[in-house]
């Protein structure tokens, strides 16, 4: 699954081992960038600028020990303090669950450092607030959106007339919306206010310096986003543009429930740009809610010509042909996506949930004790923890199945607490119910799925 919704490109131009390996000890098995007698001739400024050489390279370990070491040489560096948060906080998103969130805390640890420095540099507090919205939806922190919006309130204190703060600010904003909108599961008058003062935010940055990196584009996706489809169209300033508006609109109307719509506005922006593979790729999301399996494995097939190292694809891929029930298929294409992130939970659970199909459940019980470990709070690790008590039962190892599903209604009851209108949860809380031989609770979570549109 993606881990953020819509197209919003990232705040600016500069931000953006198994689970149980500790932060700590990725940290200690980075790899020396240089020889001891190459180390002793370095002075402070020296492996900052190796460090900003490998930044832009994205290679965000390295960087992250040349900073380490030019602060041992200056610990007063801020520049350095500064760009080793940035590399912590690009670094935070190859790790899963705990571990990214260490590293996320890091990356604030090292802006704190900064702004401890030099408390008055607006740019050190737009770095934090970039990484706070970071934290925020990709680790499903939600405090963190109110913290990131004081950080860059106090960037825009210190500089009014910096571009970037507004946009940063205006994408946070964005953010937020969208995770009260999930909450709650309709768009209420909060969320429109906060998409509304995202909109004047991103405006602001626009009218400063129009050349503001994503901007542009943010602001059309948010026009998409909120209805204003002839105002994104206009505001368009390249073909690349209007093919993100069509996706975004394509999006809107999938979430509406107009697939034939979605899929014609998904091809508008292909048509427009025939590298958008984004468009792809939803549009094969797209055919798999309609059941339309043959078409929806063709548009992943699609998009993987455009990029074949992209795990995500290879996931969606692997979930469709497990719908047509070509397992072994199936399992090649979670394993390619493995391939390429050994430690994906997506891949991982996807891989177990088609072994647990093929009838291999102690494979499958490996795959599940994965994802557990790497990522507790992994978004579905409550149909993992299900899919576990089933193959446990398959084994004949009940009293270990009951404490599966037990964990696994737990986890049902937190996504509820925070999601108590959508149907799915409630479904699948009653099938763990009805698992326990709770009948009674069971048929009462199945009730009030029905309500809210599900489909047993």
């Amino acid at each position: 699954m993606k881990e953020k919704s819509g197209s919003f490109v990232a705040q600016g131009g500069l931000m953006k081992s198994g689970a149980s390996t500790r932060f700590a000890l990725a940290l200690i098995a980075l790899a020396a960038l240089c020889s001891c007698t190459l180390a002793q001739e370095y002075t402070g400024e020296d492996w900052f600028g190796r460090g900003i050489e490998l930044f832009h390279q994205e290679s965000f370990e390295e960087a992250l020990d040349a900073f380490n070491r030019s602060l041992e040489m200056n610990p007063q560096y801020f520049d350095a303090w500064l760009y080793k948060g940035a590399a912590l906080n690009m670094l935070a998103f190859k790790f899963y669950g705990q571990n990214r969130v260490e590293i996320f805390e890091e990356s604030l640890k090292a802006y704190d450092r900064a702004i401890e420095i030099n408390p008055n540099n607006a740019s050190a507090w737009a770095f934090k607030g970039n990484a706070l919205d970071n934290m925020a939806w990709s680790t499903d922190a939600p405090s963190r959106f109110n913290q990131s919006l004081q950080a860059f309130d106090k960037a825009l204190e210190l500089d009014p007339e910096d571009a970037g703060n507004w946009h940063g600010k205006g994408v946070t904003l964005i953010h937020f919306a969208q995770n009260k909108e999930g909450q709650a599961g309709i768009r209420t008058e909060e969320v429109e206010g906060m998409l509304d003062e995202a909109l004047a935010n991103i405006n602001k940055a626009i009218e400063i310096d129009p050349e503001t990196p994503g901007a542009l584009v943010n602001r059309a996706s948010l026009l998409e986003t909120m209805g204003k489809h002839d105002e994104a169209l206009e505001s368009a300033n390249s073909t690349q543009d209007l093919a993100n508006i069509w996706y975004n609109r394509a999006t809107v109307l999938r979430n509406e429930g107009k697939f034939d719509e979605a899929l014609d506005a998904y091809d508008k922006a292909i048509d427009l740009d025939p590298q958008h593979f984004e468009s792809m790729i939803d549009k094969g999301i797209t055919f798999l809610v309609m059941g339309k399996f043959n078409e929806s494995l063709a548009a992943f097939d699609e998009a993987l010509t455009i990029d074949p190292n992209s795990f995500y694809i290879w996931i969606n891929k692997g979930l469709v042909l497990s719908r047509m029930e070509r397992f072994n298929e199936s399992l090649n294409a979670y394993e390619e996506a493995l391939k390429i992130d050994p430690i994906n939970p997506s891949a991982l659970a996807g891989r177990g949930f088609v072994l647990n199909q093929m009838g291999r459940y102690d494979d499958a019980l490996q795959a599940f004790d994965k994802v557990i470990e790497i990522d507790p709070s992994y978004l579905d690790i409550a149909g993992v923890w299900f899919a576990k008590g089933g193959a446990l039962d398959k084994l004949g190892r009940h009293e270990e199945a009951v404490a599966a599903y037990e964990h696994s209604l737990s986890a049902y009851d937190r996504n509820l607490e925070r999601y108590p209108g959508v149907a799915k949860f409630w479904g699948s809380k009653g099938e763990a119910l009805k698992a326990l031989d709770r009948q009674v609770e069971a048929e009462a979570a199945f009730a009030r799925a029905r309500e809210l549109g599900y489909v047993e």
